[in-house]
């Protein structure tokens, strides 16, 4: 139970790890339900215990009062009334098996252990971690697939389970497991290495992420790349379906709920557990046929055209391209992040040194962004030193100066912002470095109305599959 109490204190991933693999069965069963929200009935409320530990432990009210005014947690009050007990003293399920009896005496407990099980006796533990988690903790010791095990725990944790192998054994749901996929791979450079151009089919991302969407006896399992399980539903509308399974490949646009009608399929990886073995046009044409047969009207993802290298390029800058084959081998080739010359036009000094870089229009800066200032060395310490006798103005911590020094910047996508003087902002934002060369009325003008509607389509970095 200490070691436990120990591990809530420093609660991550890795901890949870340490804490599984040197602990016996019944100790991960009872850690992993806990943390996964399944807590003990309450078998006495705080005041009760407050009046049963301060009469055992001979305290005034009003000392206990003072205490907990100073603490602010009562069950570590306390439990530091009472003398501690030895160490380690009895484990986690032994004491949850106790609560469960209706005995809520934890006088045998160290403190820190003894004030953990105050809080499951009374109702107050509140400490839980993600599902996902859970799963990849669960998975790491049982040696169970991960897919099986968020499969099985999709729809909560078992009331029924008393032990691990309660919630790694009989997989009902193996239809809905993922197809094995690669994650899309970067483009190579040159593109051209990856042979005749004709072999190739392109999709225009536009601010979607890749999914694999599973259908079988009338569910829908609802995956990342990664085999990570993103929803589990039961679509009416795709009952029609049943039984066979379908693996699908689709888009998931990032700033929608993960729904299915939200998805918009590229091709079919699967009829019936059978992989399709025909060419990307045959099988698009076997997905066009399911949906059909099934009266849904999901539109398939279009295809970019087929030119040469250059017009995928082309189409890669409206917010990132998949390119795939035949054989399902995919790349992904994003949108160049726009890139700009600007002059820096304030600066924050701080720990963390901010600075505000401009666009000019008609002969004023515009302030386009703000990051940190992240240069090598000498230059840091040559742009700090030149901020620090070049102020003109000072707002707090902020230093107005003067239009002199240019830096290369690049982002994510340059998107419209129609509230901001500039009329458009630079998502994730990355200073590149100092133009020691360039004065400050060389720094770049305002983006042309083009460019920022070009920019507005293009993907940001987190979306990128």
């Amino acid at each position: 139970m200490d070691r436990f109490a120990a591990l809530l204190e420093a609660l991550t991933p890795e901890t949870l790890t340490t804490f599984l693999a040197e602990s016996p069965e019944a100790e991960q069963f009872a850690a992993l339900s806990l943390l996964a929200g399944q807590r003990p009935k309450r078998m006495i409320t705080l005041p009760a215990l407050r009046t049963k530990v301060t009469a055992e432990a001979g305290i005034a009210t009003w000392l206990h009062d003072a205490a907990l005014a100073a603490s602010g947690d009562p069950c570590e009050v306390l439990a530091l009334l009472q003398p501690p007990g030895p160490a380690p003293g009895p484990g986690l399920s032994e004491i949850l098996t106790a609560l469960r009896r209706g005995d809520t005496d934890a006088a045998a407990l160290p403190h820190a252990a003894r004030a953990l099980a105050y809080r499951l006796a009374t109702g107050g533990f509140r400490k839980t971690l993600p599902m996902p988690q859970i799963v990849a903790a669960l998975a790491r010791i049982t040696g169970q697939p991960q897919a099986a095990l968020a499969l099985r725990l999709a729809r909560g944790w078992p009331k029924t389970a008393r032990t691990l192998a309660d919630l790694t054994g009989n997989d009902p749901m193996t239809a809905l497991h993922p197809d094995p996929l690669p994650p899309p791979a970067p483009i190579p450079d040159p593109p051209e290495s990856l042979g005749k151009v004709a072999d190739w089919a392109g999709v225009i991302l536009n601010g979607g992420k890749l999914v694999q969407l599973v259908l079988a006896g009338g569910e829908a399992a609802l995956w990342d790349l990664d085999g990570g399980l993103i929803a589990l539903d039961a679509p009416e509308s795709l009952l029609a379906f049943a039984p066979k399974r379908i693996g699908l490949l689709a888009l998931l646009p990032a700033a929608v709920p993960p729904t299915i009608a939200s998805l918009r399929p590229i091709d079919a990886l699967s009829v019936a557990s059978a992989h399709l073995p025909k060419g990307l046009a045959d099988r698009r044409k076997t997905l066009t046929t399911l949906l059909r047969d099934a009266g849904r009207t999901l539109p398939l993802a279009p295809l970019t055209r087929q030119g040469d290298w250059s017009q995928f390029a082309e189409d890669a800058r409206q917010g990132g391209l998949l390119i795939l084959n035949n054989a399902r081998t995919c790349h992904h080739w994003p949108a160049p992040r726009p890139r700009f010359r600007a002059v820096l036009v304030a600066a924050m000094l701080s720990a963390t040194p901010d600075i505000s870089l401009a666009l000019w229009h008609n002969d004023s800066p515009l302030p386009l962004t703000r990051l940190p200032l992240t240069l090598p060395e000498p230059d840091q310490s040559a742009v700090l030193d030149w901020i620090r006798t070049h102020a003109k103005d000072r707002f707090g911590p902020v230093r107005a100066l003067p239009p002199e020094l240019v830096f290369e910047v690049d982002g994510a996508a340059l998107i419209p912002a129609p509230r901001r003087k500039l009329g458009v902002t630079l998502t994730d934002p990355r200073l590149i470095g100092w133009c020691h060369d360039l004065a400050g009325v060389q720094a770049d003008h305002l983006p042309a109305p083009d460019l920022a509607e070009a920019g507005a389509m293009a993907l940001d970095s987190q979306d990128q599959p």
